[in-house]
Order: structure tokens, then sequence, then C-alpha cells
């Protein structure tokens, strides 16, 4: 078979290993045509693979007019599933390297989607006597990861972790190859590459639990430790840092799990086998209107310069399909064309187009918001319910309910938060709860049930929404101290947030909460379903009041 592979030399060898003929392409940021790119190289493939290039980024023009299978493999879903959703379209297949994301992706209108998880790589296994750190953490420590900076520096403290920045790859892996622990955060509850390259080297990874299905990559207790808060990931720490030789063999087997099932040969196998059966990607002139949208979207988070008008002209193509038309209004929106986004609108309504696209509805009422345009947002909000979708009906009376409304709408469409995406309230259109209720917040600030709302929007996001939810609930918690069960979810994520004082000082107040109602016993069944191992409760019952006094 021949096989093109873009911007990723790794697996291009790994396909020539298993007797294909290969094309490394090595691609410069922005738009580029790939049609012209295959040509240039007289090379014409049977299989074309873009693995998501985490920057700069690359945007293929020209994959419509392929006759081969196309395969994009999306790395960072859990940070760009804004503008994958888009991207995705134009290939007959998309991997995620998250399986928690592949119905999110299916309900952006990806048609074929499947897990692929990222891979380790070949190493000689470095004997456990020659390691010379008992524990090692390589990975940049700024004001932007809090979690992480509050995790190394209480293991720095508290373990002597010995923490290296800045390294390249080839010196990082040398780094665990020389260590025995390697602990492991990650931003929205990923599975992440640093499990992976851990592993690789023959470390016990403790892994902070996540969304997706570790079991099925390493086995927790035999091949990797999983941890949910600071507590737990301190009573790891502790006992395999006094057991060796367990910790030897824990992460002994992950390196041989590693060789046997997580190699780039491994991975380049299985795409094989996805992409003989898959036919999702659009076709023609509309698969381009796909990556000029992507263009839009990467412009919109500030990834991107572009040409705003050449991507509105490029979305247009397909501007009688709902999203179409919903991507060219935002789009036109952003460009700061509203007089021409706003007839486009107005037209929608007045001969009822797309009157059932929920995608075609928000985007018509939050244009009409952010321009003042109350009866029109309305207008798109009564034709939505006219859909036929909603048991009992609200006619909202103001803006503010208006945008409350339409953030349970995104939630009933699986569109929460827009991770990795910061939204801007001056100038966007809201595209998921969580701008919605930016807007909401931004007319009513501080209102309680904006803010309950965005705490249930956040609770689903896993630990990667944790930092803005301790606000949240902060703020509930001023307005209902009584709540012990508030409380106890709040000393939960700071102790996920790697705040151990906090954490233990709002359980031992939820718990005082808790008798002062006398639901004690209540408070101990509901703090065991939260803590399985029993750390958090032997705390309580033992040992929190030395805890909280060193």
């Amino acid at each position: 078979m021949r096989i093109c592979v873009i911007n990723a030399p790794v697996f291009c060898r790994a396909f020539k290993a298993l007797g294909h003929e290969t094309l490394d392409l090595r691609l410069s940021p922005g738009p580029q045509d790939i049609v012209a790119q295959l040509k240039s190289h007289d090379f014409e493939p049977d299989l074309l693979l873009e693995i998501e290039l985490l920057s700069p980024r690359t945007i293929l023009m020209g994959l419509g007019d392929l006759s081969c299978k196309k395969v994009f493999w999306s790395v960072d879903t859990h940070l760009n599933a804004w503008w994958h959703r888009a991207y995705g379209r134009m290939f007959d297949l998309v991997l995620t390297t998250q399986d928690s994301w592949i119905p999110v992706l299916e309900k952006l209108g990806l048609k074929e989607v499947h897990h692929l998880p990222w891979c380790g790589s070949r190493r000689a296994y470095k004997p456990w006597n020659e390691r010379t750190s008992r524990m090692c953490f390589v990975g940049r420590i700024t004001s932007a990861r809090k979690v992480r900076k509050r995790m190394v520096d209480y293991l720095c403290r508290e373990h002597g972790l010995d923490l290296v920045q800045d390294a390249n790859f080839s010196e990082m892996m040398g780094h665990y190859d020389n260590a025995w622990v390697v602990p492991n955060e990650s931003i929205f509850s990923e599975i992440n590459f640093r499990l992976f390259e851990a592993a690789s080297c023959g470390c016990l990874v403790l892994n902070q639990e996540v969304s997706s299905d570790i079991g099925r990559l390493f086995e927790p207790g035999r091949e990797v430790e999983v941890y949910s808060t600071i507590v737990e990931l301190d009573v790891l720490v502790r006992k395999h840092l006094a057991n060796p030789e367990i910790t030897r063999s824990k992460g002994r087997a992950a390196w041989a799990r590693v060789q046997a099932e997580h190699l780039p040969r491994h991975r380049a196998e299985r795409i094989l086998e996805l992409a003989e059966s898959a036919t999702g990607a659009e076709v023609g002139p509309a698969a381009d209107s796909f990556a000029w949208e992507s263009v839009f979207r990467l412009n919109e988070a500030g990834m991107f310069e572009s040409d705003l008008g050449q991507a509105a002209a490029g979305i247009a193509v397909r501007s009688c399909s709902p999203c179409g038309i919903a991507a060219l209004m935002r789009c036109l929106n952003w460009a700061g064309r509203k007089d021409e986004a706003l007839p486009m609108a107005a037209k929608l309504v007045a001969k009822k187009l797309h009157s059932d696209s929920f995608e075609v509805n928000l985007t018509g009422s939050g244009l009409a918001l952010r321009h003042g345009q109350w009866n029109l947002a309305k207008a798109f909000w009564l034709r939505h319910g006219q859909a036929g979708h909603f048991a009992k009906f609200e006619i909202p009376e103001s803006p503010f309910r208006l945008w409350m409304l339409w953030a349970a709408e995104c939630e009933r469409h699986w569109i929460s938060v827009r991770s990795g995406l910061c939204y801007d309230i001056r100038r966007g259109i809201p595209e998921s709860a969580m701008d919605c209720l930016m807007e909401a917040n931004e007319i009513e600030p501080g209102h309680l049930d904006v803010a309950e709302r965005v705490d249930v929007v956040l609770a689903r996001q896993g630990s990667g929404g944790d930092g803005f939810r301790l606000h949240v609930l902060s703020h509930l918690g001023l307005h209902r101290p009584e709540d012990w069960r508030l409380g106890l979810e709040l000393a939960m994520i700071n102790l996920r947030a790697m705040r151990l004082d906090e954490g233990l000082q709002e359980l031992q107040l939820a718990q005082n909460a808790a008798t002062d109602k006398g639901e004690n016993n209540r408070f101990l069944q509901v703090l065991a379903s939260r803590d399985p191992q029993g750390v958090l409760t032997s705390l309580l019952a033992d040992e929190l009041p030395g805890y909280l006094s060193r």
C-alpha cells in the first residue's frame, strides 16, 4: 500500500517497517494544497494519514479531490474538539486518543470515530539497581498550571521529588530511564503522553484518575496506580517509595505492556485495519468548506492568522446546509460584518429556513442578542420550540432568561464546554452551555441560578474544571453554609486540586455542618461513596486534627 503521512515521521517509519511504500510529507503551518503537494512528489497514495500536530497548525486543502482513504488522528481532542468537529468532516475516519470523547464527536457531526490511544516507544529496560532517582517529574511549571505546581511543590517538599524542566524528548526519556516512580497530572482528566513515556522506561506511573478507561491500556494495581486526591497520591507515594521491589515489579510490568501492545507499529496496524472499511468523508468543494471553517475557528481562538474574508467565502460554498449557514453567520460576525450576518439571520426566520436545526437557531439567536435584536433573538427560540423538542416550553421574557434556556439546550445536545477555547464575551457567539452562562452572568453578575448551572456543567468535565469550580462553590457556600453536601463537594475539589490543608479543613467543616443537623451517619455514607479507598474516612476518624496542625 502507498501511504502518505503528514508531519509524523515516527509513524511513517512504522508503516515502512510493515512493508508499505511511504511518503513522509513535512508541511508548513497554514492552509496547504495537498493535491499540489502530492503531485510535486509524484505520489498517489492509497491512504493519507494526518496526525494532529500540536503547534503549529497545518490545514489541508483539496482533500475532497483525493480518491484515497483519509484518516485524521485527533491527539488533543479534549482541548480541540471545537475545531476538529469541522476539520474531521474531510476525513473518512477520525481517531481520538480519548475514548470518552467518541460520543461527543459523533454528536458534533463526525460520521465515523474510533478510539486509538497514543503510544510509547521501544526502549531497553534499565535495571532497577542502576536507577538513582526515586521519583521524578519532567514538565514545565508555569502559572497557568496551578494544580501541577501545587502537586510538584508538595512532592518536592514532602518526598524529595526530582523536578526537571525544559528537557528535550531524549533528555526527558533519559530521566525517566533513571527513575522509580513518576507522578502524572493532566489538564482535563485525559490520557496524556506522560503515561506512555514513563511506562516505556519501566517507571511506575501514579496516574491521576481520568475520564477515559485507563484499564484498557494498563492494569491498575499491577502496571499503574491511580489516585483522585492529593491524600491518595501521598499514600501511594509513601507506599511505593518504601517498597522498592513492589514498585520495580509494577514498573517492569508497565514496560512489558508497552513493548507488547503500545508501540507505533501497533497503532499503524490498527489504523490500517480501521481505515479499510471507513467511508465518512465529505467530497468535492464541500470538503474545502470545512477546511475554511477550521481556519475561522482557529482564528477565533487566536491560534491562527488568516484572511477572514477568504474563510467566509470558503464556508459559503455550503451555505445551503444548516451547519454551513451557522458557521457562515459566526464567521461574518467575527469578521465585524454584522450588516451581512443580521439580514441573513432575519431571512432564515422570515422564510422559515432550517427551523428545526438547533445549530442554526442557537447561532441566529446568539447573533441577534450580541447586537441588541431582542425580537429576532426570541424568534429563533420560538421556532426552536415549535420543532417539538420540549415537554414543556418556556417563552423567555428577558435576554438573561433566554441565555439560561439556551444553556440548558446546549447541555441536552452534549455541548457543555468548548474545552481549550477561551470564549470572547465581547465579540463571540455562544456555542456551548458555558458560553451561554457567561453571557447570562454578564447581565446579572453573581446570580445564584447561573452559579448552580455552571457548577453542574463543570462537574461533568472531570478535574479540568476544578479551578473554576472552587470559585463557584465558594460563592454558593456563602449563601448556603448549612449545606454539608456542598461543603463535602468543595472539600473533594480542593483535594483533587492538590490543596491539602484547604481540602481537609472543608472536609471537617462539612462534617460539623452534618453533625449539627443530626446527619453525620448520612455524611459518612456519602463520603464513603466518594472515597472508595477509605483514606479520607480514616483521616476523619483518627488523624485529621493532627494532620491539620502539621
